[in-house]
């Protein structure tokens, strides 16, 4: 399915081969695929050291990468993919301080991708900031309607505590989205509603697609107990 979907994004960069939000889906998949990026010279506007930076992300040497990207930024520093670069490879590396300063700068030049505020919505969320991180996420949304952001948003509200608005997000995303995410947060948002046979259906649907994560056991196993 990533591979048909790169197919569409390539085919339709071959026609608008500036068109930033196809970038970042580019940019989005290849990550997912693990991958290295294969940049068009537009893009990059003949940049080497950026096009390396790039390579160096997807390759997963991010302390590299990052070196490489603020070398560029001395360099260049008008030049807004520096700075995305820079996020994703910190974000990666879990320092998501800087993650999120520099996705700052990046949104302030290009504020139009929906990319980037989906990334600080989950900076944000690891640092705490869950309000920041809903707007950011619904901006997202906003700017590029994905089944991707409103499950964050989800994620997000689940977080925050609201787990009637989350599972109304949640429970249209399950008619045709059958994934761990989906399912373990449908869980965990019937079992604090209280609705115990529920929560115990979706928690098995989880635990199907994955079974090896441990951390809503205590829940299934209370939620089984009082049905």
């Amino acid at each position: 399915k990533y591979s048909q979907a790169m197919s569409y994004v390539n085919k339709a960069l071959s026609v608008e081969p500036n068109n930033r939000r196809l970038i970042d889906m580019q940019n989005d998949l290849m990550l997912v695929m693990g991958q290295k990026t294969v940049i068009s010279t537009n893009y990059t506007n003949g940049n080497e050291t950026f096009l390396e930076a790039e390579n160096l992300r997807f390759a997963r040497d991010y302390s590299k990468a990052i070196l490489l990207y603020k070398k560029n930024i001395q360099q260049n520093p008008n030049f807004a993919p520096n700075y995305l670069g820079l996020a994703l490879a910190n974000y990666e590396m879990k320092n998501f301080q800087e993650a999120k300063n520099n996705l700052d700068i990046y949104l302030n030049k290009e504020p139009k991708s929906d990319f980037a505020f989906m990334v600080r919505a989950k900076t944000n969320m690891n640092l705490g900031e869950t309000q920041s991180a809903l707007r950011d996420i619904k901006s997202a949304d906003a700017l590029f309607s994905n089944p991707e952001y409103k499950l964050n948003e989800a994620i997000i509200l689940s977080e925050m505590g609201k787990y009637q608005q989350a599972r109304d997000i949640l429970n249209p995303l399950s008619e045709n989205l059958h994934t761990f995410l989906i399912f373990k947060y449908l869980g965990i948002c019937d079992y604090k509603l209280g609705d115990y046979k529920s929560a115990v259906l979706n928690f098995d649907r989880a635990l199907i697609l994955f079974e090896d994560d441990k951390t809503i056991l205590p829940m299934y196993n209370e939620a089984k107990r009082r049905i």
